[in-house]
């Protein structure tokens, strides 16, 4: 029997509201089993704080619409705390000394976010590696003495990933060990608070990627974050400033 216009109408409409709420609910659960929530918790920043981001390509994306710049700054930005991303294309910790002065310390920042390691381990030869480490752990040196000496408080990254497999033995990933440690003990020595990303990035992708996937999880790439990771590394960043005390 053929169906009349209002019925053909009324059951159009109940299938696309079907496959919205089938949509929803697999978007929330894929949500809800990823190991983090998305919610993203604010800081406690004292009104006149300046926070700057400082850092290579990661950061230079975070300060799009939904990267991690942008969603530090809409937990804990606004009339009374200015949050700021300065992040370029490709830099390793010698070109953040290089740009160190005109990019962030003209701003007056209360805060400074070191985030850069990701080139340096990428661009160094075989058989370069402990000049390149003696390199970045001299240029975290410098970064840190010269945000200090500004009146700001220095906050310092571990490098997170050259792909989503930072616990296989590769290369990479001694290196990218080494590099984290190198702020790690750094940090511990000018008593300076870090943001473990090398840490937090482990232990997650060890849960969160069975299949071993070298992109896709919390990168597009293996190194810049998509969605997931923006709002994951946001999550760390926010802990470091809270860490801090304002």
């Amino acid at each position: 029997m053929a169906l009349s216009r209002k019925a053909r109408t009324f059951g159009t409409v109940c299938l696309i509201l079907g496959l919205f709420v089938g949509v929803f609910v697999y978007a929330t659960r894929g949500r809800s089993q990823s190991g983090f929530s998305t919610t993203i918790s604010s800081a406690s920043l004292p009104a006149g704080s300046r926070v700057v981001f400082f850092g290579d390509s990661i950061t230079a994306a975070g300060v799009l619409p939904g990267g991690y710049v942008d969603l530090v700054n809409r937990a804990v930005g606004g009339p009374e705390v200015k949050v700021i991303g300065s992040g370029v294309e490709g830099d390793d910790v010698r070109d953040l000394q290089q740009r160190l002065s005109a990019d962030v310390l003209s701003l007056a920042p209360t805060v400074v976010v070191v985030y850069v390691g990701v080139n340096d381990v990428a661009s160094v030869s075989e058989g370069a590696e402990d000049a390149g480490l003696a390199i970045y752990r001299s240029g975290i040196v410098d970064l840190i003495e010269r945000i200090q000496a500004s009146g700001a408080t220095a906050v310092v990254c571990t490098p997170g990933l050259l792909r989503e497999r930072p616990y296989e033995d590769t290369r990479e990933n001694f290196l990218l060990d080494r590099y984290a440690q190198v702020v790690r003990e750094v940090a511990a020595e000018r008593s300076v608070n870090v943001c473990d990303l090398r840490t937090a990035f482990t232990e997650y992708l060890r849960t969160n990627n069975p299949e071993g996937r070298s992109a896709g999880v919390l990168t597009r790439d293996g190194v810049h974050l998509n969605p997931a990771g923006n709002r994951f590394v946001a999550q760390q960043m926010l802990q470091a400033l809270d860490a801090i005390g304002g």
